[in-house]
């Protein structure tokens, strides 16, 4: 198991150096040039070209990607083209954001998803199987901005329970620790940020939940049904145990590990994938960021954090290759 975790260790640079080549030549396709926006609608071409020159823009791509290569082995992701701040800094106070509202959609997937996923499973054919298998149709099909925009219209504009967007209320003060404001209000003992801070994070992390939720508890499902077959889940039933107990102990652990791929899959697609979610509810993290640096072709941030996504597949899917031992010991890692 050792020697497997560190090969995969090694094999995470070329995968990473080939994403940087990627990322950066394809941003560098999109149309439009970050020193036209920063210089103006009124800018002579000189000043466009005086910006070029400072930003190091006037050099041929490819060394350009040396010397941001060169910066990032050294752990530099560069500076912002809009703003002239560190990357590195920048993904420090967003990642926070973004790290809450992923955690918490999906806590909300795993729970709900197994739970609609077992409950079917037990009862195949059943009205709560069908509709919970018609509620993961709608889940997996509904566009989140779609989505997001009916559950601010209903429960903020029409209801009036929960904000419409943001991470706090202006009136609301707390003090900054780990960045995770649920945690923060936790430990500080501060209950109205705690209420204040779950109201803001209810809607959109709800609706960030309904993919992985859907896949999680089709997945589930369909394993489950597949375990339930076998012989041993008969032998158990024929020993006189109760169904209940032979889904929990026998079944339930046998049938995870596709239900693992799908979970360390969504975590990433959650954590990286939640620019729409963001952006329409204020959410002050990396993925409405990521938003704002491509309007503005800021190069720098959006091949910095195309990176930091990428790392994140790569350590859920060495985790999801760990945790596959732990669930099946007929797995062998040579």
């Amino acid at each position: 198991m050792l020697k497997f975790a560190l090969w995969r260790l090694v094999e995470l640079v070329p995968v990473l150096v080939g994403v940087s080549i990627l990322v950066f030549f394809f941003i560098h396709l999109i149309p439009g040039d970050p020193a036209v926006v920063m210089a103006g609608d009124i800018a002579t071409p000189k000043d466009i070209a005086a910006i070029r020159t400072r930003l190091g823009l006037d050099q041929p791509l490819d060394v350009q990607y040396l010397k941001y290569m060169a910066h990032l082995f050294h752990g530099d992701l560069g500076q912002s083209i809009q703003t002239n701040s560190p990357i590195a800094a920048e993904l420090g106070d967003r990642l926070p954001a973004s790290l809450e509202l992923a955690l918490t959609a999906m806590g909300i997937a795993v729970v709900v998803g197994l739970a609609a996923g077992v409950v079917s499973a037990m009862r195949p054919g059943s009205a709560v199987d069908t509709a919970s298998m018609v509620g993961a149709l709608v889940g997996v099909s509904m566009p989140i901005y779609v989505l997001g925009l009916i559950a601010i219209w209903f429960f903020a504009v029409q209801l009036k329970w929960l904000p419409p967007g943001g991470r706090l209320g202006t009136d609301t003060v707390l003090v900054k620790v780990t960045g995770l404001f649920v945690l923060d209000s936790i430990v500080a003992g501060n209950w109205r940020g705690l209420g204040d801070a779950v109201a803001h994070l209810a809607i959109p992390a709800c609706a960030l939940s309904t993919v992985p939720m859907a896949i999680i508890a089709r997945i589930t499902r369909s394993s489950l049904l597949d375990v339930m077959a076998q012989d041993f889940i008969r032998t158990a039933y024929g020993k006189g145990l109760a169904g209940r107990a032979v889904v929990v102990r026998h079944a339930l652990k046998n049938a995870m590990l596709p239900v693992v791929t799908v979970l360390g899959m969504q975590f990433g697609v959650i954590l990286s994938g939640a620019v729409l979610t963001e952006t329409i509810f204020a959410w002050p993290g990396i993925g409405r960021w990521v938003y704002e640096a491509i309007q503005t072709r800021d190069y720098p941030v959006v091949q910095g954090m195309t990176l930091f996504i990428g790392l994140v597949f790569i350590a859920t899917n060495f985790l999801v290759d760990i945790l596959y031992a732990w669930l099946d010991p007929r797995i062998q890692y040579q």
